[in-house]
Parts: C-alpha cells; sequence; structure tokens
C-alpha cells in the first residue's frame, strides 16, 4: 500500500513501500517486457526520433570542420650518415 507524504515545500506525493531501498540494482530490475509495450505502442515516435538524431549527426560530422591536424618531418640524414 502506498503512503502519503509531504515535501519540505508543502507538496504531498504517494510513496512506494520501500522506495527508500538503493536503486544500484537497476539491471536487475529492469523490465524488457514493459519498455516493449510502451514501444511498440509508439513506434511511429521511436523511428522518427532515431532518424532525427542520425540526420542530425551526419550533418554535424560533414559540415564541422576538423580541429586535430598533424603533421611530421623526418630527418633520414640523421639515421644514415653520408659517406
Amino acid at each position: 500500500m502506498q503512503e502519503f507524504q509531504q515535501n519540505d515545500n508543502g507538496k504531498g506525493f504517494l510513496k512506494n513501500p520501500g522506495e527508500e531501498e538503493s536503486y544500484d540494482d537497476f539491471l536487475t530490475d529492469f523490465d524488457l517486457a514493459k519498455l516493449l509495450v510502451v514501444t511498440s505502442k509508439s513506434i511511429i515516435w521511436v523511428v522518427l526520433l532515431i532518424t532525427v538524431s542520425l540526420s542530425g549527426a551526419f550533418l554535424y560530422l560533414r559540415y564541422t570542420k576538423p580541429v586535430y591536424e598533424s603533421s611530421a618531418i623526418m630527418a633520414i640524414s640523421a639515421l644514415f650518415p653520408e659517406k
């Protein structure tokens, strides 16, 4: 059963039992079936989000000038002195 509690700012919220436990074991509590149900109901938004993200990444990489450049000069005469 949920219990009602009040914040410092006076707003109330419902607290689930055992909520004060740590969330370190997120992967063990992760419900893949629930995630699939939610994404299958809104598959258009998921596809749209992935498309916009990949398009934005492509455009950013396409039109951004490279920041790092390198060059080297090798002194071969120091390695093989003339006879």
